[in-house]
């Protein structure tokens, strides 16, 4: 196939990385932590804290371990689940502003 220049494709010219033959190679889905395993988490991140410890989070991979499914989760996923939560849970910039802003008081009464 050719342009208008006269320059063949991309295609052609092998600029584009084929596919390998069972297209499966290349769309793995990814492992996701169980139902139970993110009870877990979510239930630390409520009572506890959101910001554990190394050996809190040792604790945590072994209670994930010890369910059924999670034997590929490790430390490291654990930290970017609290720093995904942490994230995502963070007040607006609107909650802020209302938190911190001073109240406007006239003769006693607060407006």
């Amino acid at each position: 196939m050719t342009s208008l220049a006269g320059s063949t494709s991309p295609h052609e010219e092998g600029h584009y990385r084929q596919p390998n033959s069972t297209p499966a190679s290349y769309h793995k889905p990814r492992p996701k932590l169980s139902k139970d395993g993110t009870k877990v988490l979510k239930t630390f991140f409520a009572t506890v804290s959101q910001h554990p410890t190394t050996a809190q989070k040792h604790e945590l991979l072994e209670q994930i371990l010890a369910l059924e499914g999670n034997e590929h989760y490790d430390l490291e996923k654990i930290s970017f689940w609290f720093q995904r939560q942490t994230w995502t849970n963070r007040p607006t910039k609107h909650i802020k502003y209302a938190e911190t802003r001073p109240r406007l008081s006239y003769a006693g009464l607060k407006f």
